[in-house]
């Protein structure tokens, strides 16, 4: 029994999961606080959820919004009503207090260790809001009872723009909500969603964050801030820390830029003898931010082979002209982009990357092109779109993005679950991938050696 579990400390260290959990699987655990304003008043008759992240052994498509959309209904309103059956629900007293009473194994992932607990609760949206704010806590419970106090962010937000230019300021999260010095230590991240689709977003964003208008194209859709941060001592339960994940209200906007000069345009993709392969219409300038490429077609040459993967993709303007900015989403690892005005002789544009998958590529000078090639050493499977622009308009005169709520439709947008809709990078993917193998090596090694006993 002993020699079974010597693959334990790898699998752990794969997992990144393996703090040892103190609580006893069967011993009583209640977490408890309250929900509060930012200014500290009581949120009172509101739901709160509680439920544990599971680790890549338990479940590869974790959703990251889990608790949110168990709060909204959302999954049964998508036919999946049996997704939040492991999330705890309470609702506020009248003081704001709420109170989770589970078990020790309740905390505990697939190997004992202790999982990271999340709770989550959401505003009532009010004014010109399309969502109201939300708050994130995720800890370790390993103690009996564990103090979580759950305050929401609700900065005041500005989002204004020329044709040319934007920029979206907004309050700075106020030790009140995160103590201790924990304010210090967020990180912003915006994000424009149109649906359940990430038109863009821009990470590690500090209080003001300027960009090209001509990101967000003709998109009609919900603006939030989300500030995030791990580490923040939890000044009720001694030696715990919290990691903070609070998202503003989410506003409606409109963008003025209008398409890119690339929309509906058709592209181009390398066959299994390395022809080209005109696509229209083309995934990657449709303008659904949301579907990956996906290109259908195939990369074999007998029927019987592993598909290889699709390195690179062009796009066909339709005439040779100037090229100022290049938006690529969903570019894993580094995207470089190239011009050529007949197809055959190419030039680099621009190379980038990004850990979220939204990267925008302007030229060190002036470049011009008929053909925009995106190539990527990953694979080109996963992009979204390619927004190719020409001359940069004039800036003219300033206006807000932000509209009332009831121009724009999509009343109950929560937060983007589908593609787009967080990090582009699959690290849980990996990570699990690892995992298994890990214990598939484990398991064979075991069989080896009883084989070999006498």
């Amino acid at each position: 029994m002993r020699r079974s579990w010597a693959a334990l400390p790898a699998i752990c260290v794969l997992l990144a999961a393996c703090t040892q959990s103190k609580v006893e699987p069967g011993a009583d655990v209640v977490i408890r606080g309250a929900l509060q304003r930012q200014n500290g008043s009581p949120v009172a008759g509101e739901r709160i959820a509680l439920g544990r992240i599971p680790d890549p052994l338990e479940g590869l498509a974790t959703v990251f919004t889990l608790g949110l959309n168990c709060l909204a209904d959302r999954y049964t309103k998508l036919s999946l009503p049996n997704a939040c059956d492991e999330v705890h629900v309470a609702t506020t007293g009248g003081d704001g207090t709420y109170r989770f009473a589970l078990k020790g194994r309740d905390t505990q992932g697939t190997l004992g260790q202790a999982s990271t607990l999340e709770l989550t609760a959401l505003l009532p949206r009010s004014g010109g809001q399309l969502a109201g704010a939300s708050a994130s806590m995720r800890f370790l419970a390993q103690t009996d009872e564990v103090m979580v106090p759950v305050r929401f962010w609700e900065p005041a937000v500005t989002l204004g723009a020329n044709a040319r230019d934007a920029r979206a300021d907004w309050s700075r999260l106020p030790a009140s909500v995160a103590p201790k010095g924990g304010a210090d230590r967020v990180t912003y991240r915006l994000t424009f969603a149109e649906g359940d689709a990430t038109v863009w977003q821009i990470a590690r964003a500090r209080r003001k964050a300027p960009f090209d208008t001509r990101l967000l194209e003709d998109a009609e859709g919900a603006f939030a801030v989300t500030a995030s941060a791990l580490g923040i001592p939890v000044v009720e339960s001694r030696g715990a820390t919290l990691g903070l994940i609070l998202r503003s209200p989410r506003l409606a906007f409109r963008a003025p830029a209008g398409p890119p000069p690339s929309r509906g345009r058709s592209c181009s993709v390398l066959d299994a003898n390395d022809r080209p392969v005109d696509l229209s219409p083309c995934g990657l300038t449709d303008g659904d931010f949301a579907a990956p490429f996906n290109p259908p077609v195939e990369r074999c040459q007998d029927a019987g082979c592993l598909e290889p993967t699709h390195r690179e993709a062009t796009v066909d303007l339709g005439a040779v002209r100037p090229v100022s900015l290049v938006a690529v989403r969903g570019c894993e690892g580094d995207c470089a982009v190239e011009l050529s005005g007949n197809g055959s002789a190419w030039r680099p544009f621009a190379t980038g990357s990004s850990g979220n998958g939204f990267v925008a590529m302007k030229p060190a000078r002036e470049a011009r092109g008929r053909y925009v090639r995106v190539r990527s050493s990953v694979g080109i499977e996963h992009l979204r779109e390619m927004s190719v622009w020409a001359k940069p308009p004039k800036a003219g005169n300033a206006s807000s993005l932000l509209v009332g709520v009831e121009q724009v439709p999509g009343e109950e947008l929560i937060d983007p679950v589908g593609p787009g809709g967080g990090d582009a990078f699959p690290w849980r993917w990996i990570v699990a991938f690892l995992a298994l193998v890990a214990l598939l090596g484990a398991g064979a090694l075991r069989v080896r050696r009883a084989f070999r006993r006498p």
